[in-house]
C-alpha cells in the first residue's frame, strides 16, 4: 500500500471515537460494571445517579459484564488498579476501584464497606474525583501500540463470535487497544466503507481491521495477497495472531 494511503488511513484511525473503550474529554467519569439481575446493583445504581444530580459534570459510563468486550475492559481496569476480582457492582472513579463492597485507593489499605456505608464511601470517591478533576479510568491502562478496528450489529451470532475473538486477542496482546463500533450507527458505516476500500476487502460486517490486515465476511485479507478463507480454526488464529503481531 502507498505511503500515502497509510498517511491517510493513520489520520482517520486517530480520528475515530471509541465506544467500548471511550474516554471523556470533559468532566469526571466512572465506569460502571453490572449484572442484570444483581439485586446489589439497582442500590448502587440509585447513588450514582443522586450523584449525576449534583455534579452535571460527572458522567457513567455502564458495562455489562457478560459482554465479550466488558469482561476484557474489566479485567485490565482491575490490574491496573491493582484490584481483586470480586462480585458486581463494581465501579472505577478517579483512583478508587469499589469491587463488590470493597474499595481499594479511598483509604490507606483496601476497605470494606457495607450497607450505607458503601453508598456513602462510594459518595467520598466521587467528590474527592470530583474536586480533583480527575480524568478518566482508561487513563490508569497501558499505552496501546496499535488497535484494532471493531465493527458488529449488536445481538447477531456472527458479530458475537467476532467480538469474543477479539476479546482472546486483547487478553494475548496487551499493547493491542480496542475501539468497537456499532455499524447501524451510519457514521460507523461511513467509516467502515472507507475502511473497506483502503483494504480492498469487499463484505459485511462484522468485520475487524489492524494494521495492514482485515477480517471482512469471512475472509483475511493481508495487505496485498490473496484473501484466504477465515473460519476460526486454529491456523485462521495463528495467521491472524502472526499479524497482529507484526502490527504491534
Amino acid at each position: 500500500m502507498k505511503r500515502t494511503t497509510w498517511c491517510a488511513l493513520l489520520i482517520m484511525m486517530l480520528s475515530l471515537t471509541p465506544v467500548a473503550f471511550s474516554n471523556t474529554d470533559t468532566g469526571v467519569e466512572a465506569l460502571y460494571f453490572y449484572e442484570l439481575g444483581c439485586p446489589d446493583c439497582a442500590f448502587i445504581e440509585d447513588v450514582l445517579a443522586d450523584l449525576r444530580a449534583d455534579y452535571p459534570e460527572f458522567t457513567v459510563t455502564k458495562h455489562d459484564i457478560h459482554a465479550p468486550m466488558g469482561r476484557s475492559l474489566l479485567q485490565r481496569l482491575l490490574s491496573a488498579y491493582d484490584a481483586d476480582l470480586g462480585p458486581v457492582p463494581m465501579v472505577f472513579v478517579g483512583d478508587v476501584a469499589m469491587v463488590g463492597t470493597m474499595f481499594y485507593g479511598l483509604d490507606d489499605e483496601p476497605q470494606a464497606y457495607r450497607g450505607p456505608a458503601q453508598g456513602i464511601a462510594l459518595e467520598r470517591a466521587v467528590d474527592r474525583a470530583v474536586a480533583d478533576d480527575a480524568p478518566s479510568p482508561l487513563t490508569h491502562l497501558p499505552d496501546t501500540a496499535t488497535d484494532l478496528i471493531l465493527f458488529v450489529r449488536p445481538g447477531e451470532p456472527d458479530s458475537d463470535q467476532l467480538e469474543a475473538l477479539a476479546t482472546e486477542l486483547v487478553e494475548r496482546f496487551p499493547q493491542l487497544g480496542v475501539q468497537r463500533l456499532d455499524i447501524t450507527d451510519p457514521d460507523n458505516e461511513r467509516t467502515f466503507s472507507r475502511l473497506q476500500r483502503m483494504h480492498e476487502a469487499p463484505g459485511d460486517p462484522p468485520a475487524l481491521f489492524v494494521g495492514d490486515t482485515a477480517l471482512v465476511d469471512g475472509k483475511l485479507y493481508v495487505g496485498r495477497q490473496a484473501p484466504q478463507t477465515f473460519a476460526f480454526t486454529e491456523d485462521d488464529r495463528e495467521r491472524l495472531e502472526a499479524q497482529i503481531t507484526r502490527a504491534v
